[in-house]
């Protein structure tokens, strides 16, 4: 029988447990107490589908409040029958009552509860005296509504925070406060203090005014007394402000009608916040009028309001959205037809989006991408793309690829600078060196051809150049070939702009360099001749040294052997050292055999390089091979169709036991091809080299190894690349 009355003790105490002080997560808490759920006892008569049907509550909630109340012995849908009414009082009161729930209960039930609580030592026979005090000096109306608790009241966060740190719990606390105390408390300010003012208004009560014999003795005990009329009065109260937000409303659902463009659509959002000069300040803030958006101390400078009024005027527009509904369920069509659109065009030229977004008539002018981006993050909008600006251009590009543009950009700027051309492949696999990750081929492409200054060259091999780069030296090299010459084949243009030392013995492929020629204004390209039209003047296009060497040549030649070419040089006051630099490496000067040199694009009889000759027979060379003087192997190889379309080689039979293995492939600058394997008397993997770089028959390969770090590098060119690591073997 004791462990009976303990049960139904257990069972009233847990049942006049408050909701609130279940340790309930804040969402579950907030649904409850505003569907006026106070206690457990009124939380177990609701049944699943109840609780499902509350606002912001969800499956997540209702397993949270299953498990707490299946730790208390209790279940959701309870009917409280008689028993279960009687365990909530008996035990504690010492009689046979049958009574309505707490919070249900009439005034005689209350006079009764009153009566048996006589029989506790506390409140006592004072606290019915004093109930009865109160009902004379108060009506029921003014002490039920200084029964409502603060945190009832329809708050914001901070003003709820400052009432609770202050222990203000009553409305009744509450209006006894002097305002000026109000404004003393930590983080309470004017906004606060009008938010707390018109809900106490509503309640047609005032700040300061005095409330006799408050509080009461027992403020639970009349709480529970009155629960059914606090709940009515805290219902009105909510009434009340929702009445208040019925224009907001009605203002906002305008934006459900249909709109023609995003500005209508946006202007009817701003109209929520009713003033007309602080429309103009939503409008400016965000940049809806096309102009971009403002700082919070231009719009002050502006419209002569400090920044901080700015901000409030701000706060207010997103109090009155929050308040007529969640920002991201606000219907705003136009605006995600515009965030759909600009994450289709990604990467682009901004300004270009900003153009076709007009052309669409998605928008009425042109409207900046970054107020897009600015109103999409108010609203809760979810963002695809970001802006990044180079050299004064704006791009859209991914979120993910952070810098990835400006790189893009950079290194193809810096390619075709030193080689004239460049191929998509080569600038995407720089870049992902670069950067540390692997990127898609296609977002290269989307982002050079975008660039105003881009060209292709061929589409199909993804060669391009830049036609904005001010010192192009394939450009440069074409130039001074045709300058002393009136008409040059391909094959030996191609081949006098592998000679430039910077050029370290690359040159595109014919049909690149041909289309390259036909795009040059002052070209002109017949089957495989180029010509200058109109022809240029080489006295005013070279430099000092190679003026001297085509004009010795144009004297005297055009063909001449080294010795006496050498001889003339030196007399015109040249340097030894740069007379060879330059009879290496200058592209006007053709090395017809060792010995003999002549001015490019010359028509020379054979005869007169047979006479020059005399009996000495050019050395022949198909394949050689060697150590550096630093240790390092070298083998030359001349292209062949087979070597280009298969990337295979044949490696030295007395070199065989050194090169074995993996090597990492690198080209002359030191830019990373992949890995070059050997095995037995072969080698493979040079694909990737004449992909990125071109390559044609009867084109020489250097191929330089060093053992040590396990590393090669290719050197490409014509015969003379070979003089070099000849000389150096």
């Amino acid at each position: 029988m004791d462990l009976l009355k303990q049960a139904e003790k257990n069972a009233e105490i847990n049942l006049n447990k408050k909701v609130a002080k279940l340790g309930l997560s804040v969402r579950s808490a907030n649904c409850l107490r505003k569907a006026g759920i106070v206690y457990v006892s009124d939380l177990v008569q609701m049944t699943e589908n109840d609780l499902l049907s509350l606002r912001n509550f969800g499956l997540i909630s209702l397993r949270e409040i299953k498990s707490i109340l299946k730790e208390m012995g209790f279940a959701l849908g309870m009917s409280p029958s008689t028993t279960e009414q009687k365990s909530l009082y008996q035990t504690s009161m010492g009689a046979k009552l049958t009574m309505p729930h707490p919070g249900k209960v009439s005034e005689d039930s209350y006079q009764a509860v009153v009566g048996i609580e006589l029989m506790r030592p506390h409140p006592g026979e004072e606290v019915k005296e004093s109930y009865q005090k109160e009902l004379e000096n108060l009506n029921q109306d003014f002490f039920v509504k200084a029964l409502l608790k603060t945190e009832d009241l329809d708050l914001s966060a901070r003003a709820t925070n400052c009432l609770k740190n202050k222990k203000i719990i009553y409305v009744g606390d509450l209006i006894k406060i002097p305002t000026t105390e109000l404004l003393k408390i930590h983080n309470f300010g004017r906004k606060s203090f009008a938010e707390i003012k018109k809900q106490i208004s509503m309640l047609n009560l005032n700040f300061g005014m005095e409330v006799p014999n408050w509080p009461p003795e027992d403020i639970s005990l009349a709480r529970k007394f009155y629960a059914n009329e606090i709940e009515k009065e805290r219902n009105r109260l909510m009434a009340k402000l929702e009445k208040e937000n019925i224009k907001d409303k009605k203002v906002l659902y305008k934006m459900f009608e249909e709109t023609n463009n995003l500005e209508e659509e946006l202007s009817n959002l701003a109209n929520i916040i009713g003033s007309a000069r602080n429309k103009e300040i939503i409008i400016k803030y965000f940049g809806w009028d096309g102009s971009g958006p403002k700082t919070l101390q231009v719009l002050g400078e502006e419209f002569g309001l400090t920044r901080e009024r700015i901000r409030q005027i701000l706060n207010k527009f997103e109090n009155k959205l929050r308040r007529v509904g969640r920002r991201k369920n606000i219907s705003l069509p136009n605006m995600d037809a515009v965030l759909q659109f600009v994450a289709g065009c990604i990467p682009n030229d901004a300004k270009l989006i900003e153009s076709e977004l007009v052309a669409n008539k998605l928008t009425k002018k042109n409207f900046k991408l970054e107020s897009l981006i600015k109103t999409a993050k108010f609203l809760d909008r979810k963002i695809s793309f970001r802006i990044e600006k180079i050299n004064g251009i704006r791009y859209i590009t991914l979120p993910e690829y952070t810098k990835l543009t400006k790189l893009i950009i950079g290194e193809a700027k810096k390619s075709v600078e030193h080689w004239g051309v460049s191929t998509l492949a080569d600038i995407t696999s720089q870049v992902e060196e670069k950067y540390g990750q692997s990127i898609d081929q296609n977002y290269t492409i989307s982002i050079l051809t975008n660039l105003k200054e881009f060209q292709w060259i061929d589409e199909a091999s993804g060669w391009f150049w830049l036609t904005s780069v001010s010192r192009n030296r394939l450009i440069n090299q074409i130039t001074k070939i045709l300058s002393v010459t009136d008409s040059i084949e391909i094959s030996e243009l191609r081949s006098g702009i592998s000679r430039h030392r910077r050029m370290e013995g690359f040159a595109p492929p014919r049909r690149v360099l041909l289309e390259i020629c036909h795009q040059l204004p002052w070209c002109r390209v017949e089957r495989n001749v180029v010509t200058a039209d109109p022809p240029l003047d080489w006295e005013k296009i070279l430099a000092e040294t190679e003026w001297s060497i085509c004009w010795i040549l144009k004297e005297h030649g055009p063909v001449m052997i080294r010795e006496k070419l050498e001889e003339m040089c030196l007399e015109l006051g040249m340097n030894q050292h740069t007379f060879y630099q330059y009879l290496a490496y200058s592209p006007i000067i053709i090395k017809y055999v060792p010995g003999i040199y002549g001015l490019r694009g010359a028509k020379i009889a054979p005869s007169t390089i047979e006479s020059l000759k005399g009996k000495e027979k050019p050395k022949k060379v198909l394949v050689d091979f060697g150590w550096t003087k630093d240790g390092k192997i070298w083998s030359a190889h001349r292209l062949s169709k087979g070597i280009i379309n298969t990337g295979i080689f044949n490696i030295p039979a007395t070199m065989q036991k050194f090169l074995q293995g993996e090597f990492n492939f690198k080209t002359a600058d030191n830019a990373s091809i992949g890995t070059l394997k050997v095995k037995s008397s072969s080698g493979w993997n040079l694909k990737p080299l004449f992909q990125r770089r071109g390559g044609e028959p009867e084109d020489y390969l250097v191929l330089v190894f060093d053992m040590n770090l396990r590393e090669v590098k290719a050197y490409m060119g014509n015969l003379d690349l070979l003089d070099d690591f000849q000389v150096n073997d």
